[in-house]
């Protein structure tokens, strides 16, 4: 900036930062004439140092001004808010405190905040490098491995295998069931990229301590690949490896696999073993009602079946009617017409299957429900 930009600017700030006010007095119009008159009688080099001696006078002015508003009124301790400040004011560092000088000398925060992004960025790292690694090719193998329950003195109970069912592809399922699970378990299902932003965020925020909310890719690789662990970095992983099995396998495979692995309570998995066990007919040809009764015990097999817990079932089955009436998959005249069938006259078990390792059906739905439930 030259000099004469310089003098520009001092001498006509009072006018500048005045646009879109009112106009300024008479008086101190007069006055600025009075200061650009006795400036320009003046030899360039007086001009100039006038100018500067102008420019500390509103810096002294300023500061000046900053010092008075920062001084602090005195404490009336008679009155009880005047009490509290006090009290307060005993564990406030003075600005001549050794550790707040050398915090604020030495930028402490600044320094917190990239230890903890390069932390982040090294963890998210590591994760990512192990979701890359992981064959997610091996998906149907990885869903086949036992899982062992023990009770509570640690001797083995039983095992379950993670696909013990009949699988059948997904045009041998029903429509009906497609859409009741996509509405109740994740709407997002065909936009999605595998994973719910916000619910890892709020795992990675609580400490892992809020599960569930999965998309049906997540819970499908926390099934297949991971434990049942509560913790952020179990989350993490879901979230990548949940990234991968996106890339490598179409929506319409992830779901068949889904439905396939999935577990409704006494010992049975998948939905067309389900549907042979609680209404007697194969997956394609569930009804409305059907479907929304089998979609409704994902959440919880133990508690949700029909025949265990007809009521619980049916105020279930009914929450899905309206979350597909919700997703536009299904209108309102059916799903009133759906909810008021009676469900036990649906109830009928054509199920040959058995499991020799699946002896104690309720406790064994009890330690899964328990692990839905903790973990997501």
């Amino acid at each position: 900036m030259t000099f004469f930009d310089n003098l520009k600017n001092k001498l006509f700030k009072e006018e500048t930062s005045g646009k879109g006010q009112e106009s300024q007095p008479a008086g101190k119009s007069k006055d600025l004439q009075d200061k650009i008159k006795g400036l320009f009688a003046k030899k360039p080099d007086e001009v100039e140092q006038a100018v500067e001696d102008l420019d500390m006078s509103q810096e002294s002015q300023e500061t000046s001004r900053y010092q008075r508003s920062k001084q602090k009124k005195p404490i009336d301790t008679t009155k009880p808010l005047g009490k509290v400040q006090a009290f307060l004011s005993k564990f406030t560092l003075s600005p001549r405190n050794p550790i707040r000088r050398f915090w604020r000398r030495y930028h402490i925060g600044k320094i917190l905040f990239i230890m903890l992004a390069v932390l982040v960025l090294t963890v998210g790292s590591y994760l990512f490098y192990i979701a890359k690694t992981t064959n997610v090719s091996d998906l149907q193998d990885a869903l086949k491995a036992t899982t062992v329950i023990y009770d509570k003195e640690g001797n083995q109970a039983g095992s379950l295998s993670g696909q013990k069912g009949t699988y059948v592809e997904l045009d041998a399922i029903s429509d009906s069931l497609e859409n009741a699970v996509i509405a109740t378990e994740d709407r997002t299902f065909y936009e999605n990229s595998g994973v719910n932003v916000k619910r890892f965020l709020l795992a990675i925020v609580s400490m892992g301590r809020f599960g569930g909310g999965s998309t049906i890719t997540q819970q499908l690789a926390k099934n297949a690949f991971l434990t049942q662990e509560q913790t952020v970095t179990r989350k993490a992983k879901e979230f990548f490896l949940s990234l991968e099995l996106t890339k490598k396998y179409s929506k319409q495979e992830i779901l068949t696999m889904y439905l396939n692995n999935a577990y409704f309570g006494n010992g049975v998995w998948g939905v067309e073993d389900a549907s042979q066990k609680y209404f007697g007919t194969s997956a394609a040809n569930l009804t409305v009602d059907e479907a929304a009764t089998l979609a409704g015990m994902l959440k919880g097999p133990e508690i949700y079946n029909p025949i265990d817990n007809i009521r619980n079932a049916t105020n279930r089955r009914n929450t899905v009617l309206a979350n597909m009436v919700d997703d536009k998959k299904l209108s309102q005249a059916d799903a009133d017409s759906a909810a008021g069938v009676d469900m036990a006259s649906r109830l009928d078990d054509t199920y040959q299957g058995t499991g020799d390792d699946y002896k104690y059906p309720s406790y064994f739905d009890a330690v899964i429900e328990e692990a839905t439930k903790t973990y997501g």
